[in-house]
Parts: structure tokens; sequence; C-alpha cells
């Protein structure tokens, strides 16, 4: 007979699996708020915990939002309903809305975002741009098998990605060897430079960074930061089989979307 359980439990399970101290130690990841005593009966995945993810998980009646980047990364002073976000954590709590967060302790997993996404595109890879204490760490490096243009990788990647558009550094090389990291990972380009990697795909890359990495012989395509959904959204089938292995009531579950999705306005 399946067991019911509560946020509490949910929170071991997964700091179990996908453990907190994994986590950058500028990071926040874990619950943000909520009764550790609540039923959790559906779950809301969204990759940011925004407005209208929050209204949505209201309107739907959610327990629980689950999402990967946090609610807070900061000292909240003063909760005031009428401004951000102060408007969100009084909306969550005065609807019984709980809500986690899976970051930087994601990231870092072995079957983390940059992973996930990588499957996705179905790219050869063997290691993590960095390893960290758990013995894996953020972005993954891999290797084609041809060299390829970096126009070519760029248009699998708007295709498979379903991304509409991208930045590419002025680069005239093929490239064979790269590095893949999801998020906002150009801090991390000092892993990249003056080693064999070709090529460093990541998101949120300032202009002058891609032309400087260019100069220094390494091609770097910047995607939009949203496609970290990608990946997210793929491991959510993982905490569905850990609940099951516990012997718990699967939850109901959805997916919000809505504020991934980003409009382009072209003459």
């Amino acid at each position: 007979m399946e067991e019911d359980f509560n946020l509490s439990h949910l929170i071991a399970l997964l700091d179990e699996k996908v453990p907190l101290n994994w986590s950058e130690k500028w990071d926040n990841s874990g619950l943000q708020l909520g009764d550790p005593d609540s039923s959790i009966n559906s779950i809301l995945f969204s990759l940011n915990p925004s407005s209208s993810a929050i209204s949505y998980a209201v309107e739907k009646k959610n327990d629980l939002l689950i999402t990967h980047h946090p609610l807070f990364f900061h000292p909240v002073k003063q909760i005031d309903s009428s401004i951000w976000p102060g408007n969100l954590i009084y909306s969550a709590i005065k609807n019984g809305l709980s809500i986690i967060s899976l970051h930087t302790n994601l990231d870092n997993a072995r079957f983390g975002i940059s992973v996930k996404i990588v499957e996705k595109l179905g790219w050869k890879y063997d290691s993590p741009l960095v390893v960290e204490e758990n013995g894996w760490g953020p972005g993954v490096i891999g290797e084609f098998d041809s060299f390829r243009t970096v126009s070519e990788v760029a248009e699998e990647l708007m295709e498979k990605l379903s991304l509409n558009s991208l930045r590419i550094s002025p680069c005239r090389k093929k490239v064979k060897k790269f590095a893949f990291c999801g998020g906002s990972c150009f801090s991390l380009a000092g892993e990249v430079l003056g080693t064999d990697i070709d090529l460093f795909v990541t998101s949120d890359v300032k202009y002058h960074e891609m032309l400087d990495s260019s100069e220094k012989h390494l091609c770097v395509i910047s995607v939009d930061h949203s496609v970290e959904w990608v990946g997210f959204k793929k491991f959510v089938p993982m905490i569905f089989s850990w609940i099951k292995e516990k012997g718990w009531r699967l939850p109901n579950y959805n997916f919000f979307e809505e504020d991934i999705k980003v409009s382009w306005h072209t003459k």
C-alpha cells in the first residue's frame, strides 16, 4: 500500500539524492518557504519562482512549487505584499504554497542540468568541466565525432533546443572538443582556456568576453539562460522514480513554461 508523505519527507529525500552540500557557497538551494508538516498532493515545476509561476500554482491548487532558480539569494528585510519580492512571499504563504529550489546542487550532480541538455543534443561527453568533492561538478567536456564549423553547431543547438537566437564569437576554425555549461558559466573560462578545448557553449557571455576569447583561440557560443529548462524538465522523472522507490503515493504534477518564452520583435 502506498504511503502518503509530507514536505519534510520530500526535503530529506532530495537532500539524500541531490545533497545541499553540493551547492556553491553563494547559493541558496533547498527549502525557500513552507510548512514541513504539510501534505504534498500536487507539484508544479518551473525554472523560476516568478510571480506568474506562483500565481499559476495557486490557481491550480498546487501544494508545492519546485524550481531551479531560488526565490532568495539575499536577506529579505521586509515582506510588503504590494512590492517584489514581498508580493511573492505573501501570496505563497497565504495560499499554503511551499517552494523548494534545486540550483547549484543539481548543477553539480552527475545527472545535472548540463548533462541532461547534452544528452538531449546527443553529444558524447566524458567528464565535468570542474571536478567537485562529490566526484562531478558543473558543466561537461566532450568531443564531436568529427570536426565541425561553429555555424553547424549553432544550427543544431537552435533546432534541438528550440532556440530563437544565439550569439557566436568571431571564429573561423573548425571545432571538435567542447565544453558545455547550461547556466552563466563564463566565470569558468579559465578552466577552458589554454586546453585543447575548441568550443565553449554557455549563457550570458558579454560582448567583450566573446571577442577576447576569439583572440585566445577559443570559440564561444552564448545561448539564452532559459536553456536550462530543457535539462531541468528532463530531471523531473528522476524525482518521481525516487518517490516510487520509497513506496510513497505519487503526487500529481504539471509544468509552468510561460516565463521562459521570449518574444523577438523584428521590423
